[in-house]
């Protein structure tokens, strides 16, 4: 298993600041309803599940490494909710 999907937490974030950006330069606001929420909820939600199962399934990487990976995760996904508006 590549060790780039461990990062997938990190990609998801970007993906929001990314999706933010796009739709704030084509509408001049970012559209606040229920659907930009639940998309939010969905892209950060795989990014955690796809980083979680990675890191658990990769061998390659020592069990205090992966917990620091883990630990990171947490302020990424914080993040991620704060800037999706939850």
């Amino acid at each position: 298993m590549s060790l780039w999907l461990i990062f997938s937490p990190l990609f998801s974030l970007l993906a929001l600041i990314f999706m933010g950006y796009t739709t704030s330069e084509i509408h001049g606001e970012v559209p606040l309803n229920h659907l930009t929420f639940y998309g939010a909820l969905f892209v950060i939600s795989i990014g955690l599940l796809v980083g979680l199962v990675s890191l658990t399934i990769n061998k390659n990487i020592r069990w205090w490494l992966k917990f620091l990976i883990a630990l990171t995760y947490i302020p990424i996904v914080m993040f991620s909710m704060l800037l999706s508006g939850f």
